[in-house]
């Protein structure tokens, strides 16, 4: 589970309970006010990459209204994508609560697996946000991406 904690903010990591439709943790931290969600999931029925990101935007901009941020994508997320499994990542901004928010949502699959991320920031602080969350999500793609030692004795 890929899960950053800030050094001076609230967080929450949970796993699903045993009995839940879908395999999976999540956690989340706040800190300066930028919420960070990360959610790994292995559901229950088949699905995709494309279905999975779909409706996780759908649910994030669900009762608002979005439009597409109009800031510079981080540096990180225009970096070559090689050896990394495939993602997907929309960047939007949408009044929350009266006050307009930058809104990030990526994910990505492995092997069943999917891997969300999910930011949330004052417009003010949005390219900031942008930035770190670019940065933290390369570092945990990478991780994700990793063949992991049951891969190894698979192929070995």
């Amino acid at each position: 589970m890929v899960c950053v904690l800030p050094p001076n903010g609230a967080f929450a990591f949970d796993v699903f309970p045993a009995n839940a439709q879908n395999a999976g943790a999540q956690c989340s931290s706040t800190q300066d006010g930028v919420a960070v969600g990360w959610v790994a999931v292995r559901f229950s029925t088949p699905t995709t990459l494309d279905a999975v990101f779909s409706a996780s935007v759908a649910q994030l901009a669900a009762g608002l209204e979005p439009e597409a941020w109009p800031g510079q994508v981080s540096a990180a997320d225009l970096q070559s994508p090689q050896g990394l499994v495939h993602y997907r990542i929309q960047r939007l901004q949408a009044p929350v609560g009266g006050e307009m928010q930058f809104l990030r949502v990526a994910v990505a699959e492995r092997d069943g697996w999917y891997l969300q991320q999910i930011v949330s920031a004052p417009i003010a602080s949005a390219q900031e946000a942008e930035t770190a969350a670019g940065e933290i999500w390369r570092q945990g793609l990478a991780r994700f991406s990793a063949p992991n030692v049951s891969d190894a004795a698979a192929a070995g």
